[in-house]
């Protein structure tokens, strides 16, 4: 069992990412995980119900989206 930030989760051998704890704390302030899925050895994606503010109704909506992950590597900092 791993953990990333505040949600515990496993992975699953056919590529699927089961949230152990999605804590309803998280919930109110960053939206619900409702599901997550490696797509290879460096990247996830993470599919989540959250509110985004809408500019033009100038108001929040609940929108679903879909997040994905990349490891970067080979970073020079100077």
């Amino acid at each position: 069992m791993d953990y990333f930030s505040i949600i515990l989760y496993n992975l699953k051998p056919n590529n699927e990412i089961e949230v152990i704890d999605n804590n309803p704390d998280y919930h109110s302030e960053y939206g619900v995980i409702n599901s997550a899925s490696r797509i290879d050895e460096n990247s996830f994606q993470v599919n989540l119900s959250t509110k985004l503010y809408d500019f033009e109704d100038r108001i929040w909506v609940e929108a679903d989206i879909e997040i994905s992950y990349a490891k970067v590597s080979d970073i020079y900092i100077d």
